[in-house]
């Protein structure tokens, strides 16, 4: 019997033990509970959290393709703008070249326009002083025509006299 006591009281003892050590792992479970709990909500709004970069990340995506569209097409205006700059700075030069033959033409013309108003300033003193020669002439044919009718007057009244 007294070895039924120690049994019994060895088996309340262990009986203890794993109340305490159920109790503990139950206390450690809880634990472990509460944790994965707060784990599992760490991990959604972890997830929610990656579900907003990765919007924002789609839409940064999505506005650096249109930047870099954007930046082709402006790309391509300024390969076009500068060929074309380049097909009128050859029109300038084709422009400034003819200009320059134009205005080599220009003074050459206005060095024969110089001369030949010399030349008619020249031809028109020739005129004037032929036209005062003219006049001269006139007035001495003038004078000699009506000393020419005086004279004549005069030998027919002789003339006419002697008769």
């Amino acid at each position: 019997m007294e070895q039924a006591k120690q049994d019994l009281g060895r088996r309340d003892s262990e009986l203890l033990a794993f109340r305490t050590k159920l109790e503990t792992l139950n206390n450690q479970f809880s634990d472990s509970k509460q944790h994965v709990d707060v784990l599992k909500e760490s991990l959604t709004a972890k997830e929610q959290r990656a579900a907003i970069l990765q919007t924002e990340v789609d839409a940064l995506r999505l506005r650096l393709e249109e930047k870099e569209s954007l930046l082709s097409k402006k790309s391509t205006q300024i390969s076009e703008m500068t060929e074309e700059k380049g097909t009128h700075q050859g029109e300038i030069s084709d422009l400034k070249d003819m200009l320059d033959v134009k205005e080599r033409k220009v003074n050459v013309l206005q060095k024969k326009i110089e001369n030949l108003q010399d030349q008619l300033r020249d031809k028109e003193k020739q005129l004037s002083g032929l036209k005062d020669r003219v006049k001269s002439l006139q007035t001495d044919t003038s004078n000699t025509d009506t000393a020419l009718g005086t004279l004549e007057e005069a030998l027919a009244d002789k003339v006419h006299t002697h008769t």
